[in-house]
């Protein structure tokens, strides 16, 4: 009850939670096993799209010292009670099952209009690449299934109001964090969104930012232990990265890296000269998603795979490891030309978006999917293959639900500091501001994917139902507005007569 009391009200709920009622189990519950049939019927039935074991998967099995502890440590309990790859697959399926009948139950129980829940259900349940990544063993289940989790809280608390709600939504940040490390731009966003519903409310404001830290920071510390109960010192995949963004960066004009070490300098001049089949190929293509979704091959065969043999060499030369190498030069390379990197930034977030790109412009026969690639795609072993399944439809849906999220942002960060700077909760209807909200935590995750990744689809299914909701939600304002206004007409022709 204490932890209840933490958090005063907020101003009462409008909009579509106006006349938010609870629902029937019994309707709720069928609602929510419609969406969980629908799941099942696509993983089950659906077409094969990924192998059980990706290239991460032996990492998160032999619990490597480049990953974060949760998601190791769930298979190796797993794995000791006998469990093979396939069958924690079933688990990790089963799990999400749940979490999603908690999801769609939650909101029809608690008076969300079906004509939001259903369409967000089927997109949900009917997108077979979201879907059957629960099928490998990579992180993607597990954060499939907090994000229902935090999801629920977040939609549930202009109803609610409950500090229970933002707790467990902490939680599942928390969680998210030990699971891939790359969610913690989730933690920036709840302390974000947060603030934004407690502003004007200096002892909420604070209460409500001291339960949901309180509880990542714990989370993040059970993190760590477990990690060093298993490994001394922790790597990181950050040296990967940066050489990828210094081969991506060699292609842009006037690039340059000045004042390096001398192994570091050969590195960088060695790779700009290995990347120059790969900039006649950029010069080549002239369809802006052709390259956006090639750009992101081509730096991940740069981690991987580029002058392999030359690394260990130059670092053996310069009294490095081929880490500190990478990062070295990867640094200087980022600090020196700031421009090309937000320019990168700007291509892997508009990749993000670009689902299914590739197959879409091969069955329009675009002239650019015919340029000669710059090496053979088997042997990289990087190559996205075009996925012409569907991809007429797909890949404009996605750029669709791309742009009314990054219109969303765009509002948030011109609408919003008008509020904020006179110490008020904004003025927005609920739906935009849930909206917004979840738009802080979607655009957050893309962005610090471009930032620091590369982009590839099933990066951005971790934003996926996020995504989702926050367009439905602008569509659910969108037709309040309309629906206000035939009602108002009548009313005014009556007073004028």
């Amino acid at each position: 009850m204490a932890i209840a009391n933490t958090c005063t009200p907020l101003r009462p709920a409008l909009g579509i939670f106006a006349d938010a009622s609870p629902r029937g189990v019994v309707l709720s519950a069928a609602v929510a096993g419609v969406v969980l049939l629908s799941t099942l019927v696509v993983y089950f039935l659906g077409p094969p799209m990924f192998e059980v074991l990706q290239a991460d998967s032996q990492g998160y099995l032999g619990f490597a010292s480049a990953r974060s502890a949760f998601y190791p440590m769930f298979l190796d309990a797993l794995q000791g009670i006998g469990l093979g790859p396939v069958e924690i697959t079933q688990i990790q399926f089963w799990l999400y099952l749940m979490t999603l009948f908690a999801l769609i139950f939650g909101l029809a129980k608690h008076g969300w209009p079906l004509w939001v829940v259903g369409p967000f259900g089927a997109a949900l349940s009917l997108n077979a690449f979201f879907v059957r990544h629960h099928g490998t063993i990579l992180t993607e289940s597990l954060i499939f299934s907090l994000q229902n989790i935090l999801l629920l809280c977040l939609a549930l608390f202009p109803i609610r109001r409950s500090a229970w709600l933002l707790g467990l939504a902490a939680l599942c940040v928390g969680v998210s964090i030990g699971v891939r490390p790359a969610a913690a731009s989730q933690a920036v966003a709840l302390v974000l969104v947060v603030c934004l519903w407690s502003w004007g409310d200096a002892r909420g404001l604070l209460r409500r930012l001291m339960l949901v830290v309180a509880i990542m920071a714990a989370l993040v510390g059970v993190e760590a232990a477990l990690y060093h109960s298993r490994h001394d010192v922790r790597q990181s995949l950050l040296p990967l990265h940066l050489y990828g963004k210094l081969a991506m960066l060699t292609l842009e004009e006037g690039f340059a890296v000045e004042g390096l070490p001398p192994a570091a300098d050969q590195l960088v001049l060695e790779t700009e000269r290995a990347f120059e089949p790969i900039q006649d190929w950029f010069a080549a293509v002239d369809n802006v998603f052709v390259e956006t979704t090639r750009a992101a091959d081509f730096e991940v065969f740069a981690q991987y795979s580029l002058l392999r043999e030359r690394l260990s060499t130059l670092a053996s030369a310069g009294h490095l490891s081929v880490a500190a190498l990478k990062e070295t030069a990867g640094w200087a390379a980022l600090q020196q030309n700031p421009g090309g990197y937000l320019r990168l930034t700007a291509t892997h977030y508009l990749g993000l978006w670009s689902v299914q790109a590739l197959g879409f412009f091969g069955m329009l026969n675009s002239p650019s999917m015919a340029v000669t690639l710059p090496f053979d795609p088997s042997s990289w072993g990087a190559f996205s293959d075009p996925m012409p399944s569907l991809s007429l439809v797909v890949f404009p849906a996605f750029l669709g639900l791309g742009a009314v999220l990054f219109g969303l942002m765009v509002f948030g960060l011109l609408r919003l500091p008008v509020d904020l700077a006179h110490w008020r909760r904004p003025r927005l209807a609920p739906e935009l501001l849930l909206a917004v909200s979840l738009t802080v935590f979607v655009q957050g995750h893309l962005v610090g994917t471009a930032l620091f990744g590369v982009s590839t689809p099933r990066y951005l299914m971790a934003s996926y139902a996020a995504a989702v909701l926050a367009a439905l939600l602008v569509a659910a304002w969108g037709v309040r507005r309309v629906r206000r206004r035939l009602h108002e007409k009548p009313e005014a022709s009556s007073l004028r007569s």
